[in-house]
């Protein structure tokens, strides 16, 4: 397994890469997944937003991600691979503020051990997430608001498939997200999101029953969005700070890089 550990996190920063590329010149920002107990971490995500009619009331998005990490004895977020994300969304917009949306991802996360030489543990966990949105879309003195109620469903596994000790989880996530142009008709914008998080696990083995209903993490955040191609493509740079409430709260940094293509596959952008 460890070989096959090595082979990816080789072809994970090329697979990465070549999408930038492929994307040509390439939606807003895509935020970073939380990573656990971490002293700082990176995020770098490449996406697409394809309107599916001519009215944009359905939408199909998406995006590929990879995150590192430092460890202990290193300060760069860049240091070791830490999570790599595939996640794909279809949304429906039922009027000018209401959107609802159902999606699915798969995680693979690389876990190390707490002591020296901080080595990686076999086996790698693999995740699959199911999820279902409500957002409510408001525009109040020149900012765009944004309240998002999201529900989860997540396995995960054994890139074996063999489930893993804490096999489900069901988590609660409200979000709340503000963008501002900085400038009349500017394709310049700053973002700014909160994000709390509840959750259950399912625990597997002699115990076998549900925990109680907690309340986990804050994820406080702020990003630069630069627009390029005549707003088809969002070019966005920033920063996370993760707070895990479980036990002694703790604070992860994380620094966030990615780029989203908006409507791929048609000659003019659609702005909802």
């Amino acid at each position: 397994m460890s070989s096959v550990c090595s082979v990816r996190d080789r072809v994970l920063p090329v697979a990465w890469l070549l999408s930038v590329l492929s994307a040509g010149a390439v939606r807003a920002q895509i935020g970073p997944p939380g990573m656990g107990a971490l002293r700082s971490a990176s995020w770098m995500a490449v996406g697409y937003a394809q309107r599916l009619d001519t009215a944009g009331a359905w939408q199909w998005s998406g995006y590929l991600g990879h995150g590192r990490s430092a460890d202990p004895s290193h300060a760069s977020p860049l240091h070791r691979p830490a999570i790599l994300v595939i996640d794909q969304l279809l949304t429906r917009r039922l009027d000018a503020h209401w959107q609802v949306g159902l999606g699915a991802s798969f995680r693979s996360q690389w876990r190390y051990a707490a002591q020296e030489p901080f080595g990686l543990l076999d086996p790698v966990r693999d995740e699959e997430r199911f999820h279902a949105r409500i957002v409510l879309k408001l525009l109040v003195h020149g900012w765009r608001i944004q309240m998002a109620a999201k529900e989860e469903f997540r396995r995960f596994c054994t890139p074996d498939l063999l489930p893993w000790g804490q096999d489900i989880e069901w988590r609660s996530r409200f979000k709340v997200q503000a963008e501002h142009a900085l400038g009349h008709g500017s394709r310049r914008k700053v973002v700014l999101s909160a994000e709390e998080l509840f959750a259950t696990d399912h625990q597997r083995g002699g115990a076998d029953h549900w925990s109680p209903m907690t309340y986990r993490e804050s994820r406080i955040a702020a990003y630069l969005v630069q627009g390029l191609d005549h707003g088809r493509i969002d070019l966005s740079v920033g920063g996370m700070a993760d707070l895990l409430r479980e036990g002694t709260p703790r604070v992860g940094p994380y620094i966030v890089t990615s780029l989203s293509w908006r409507d791929p596959f048609h000659g003019h952008a659609h702005r909802s």
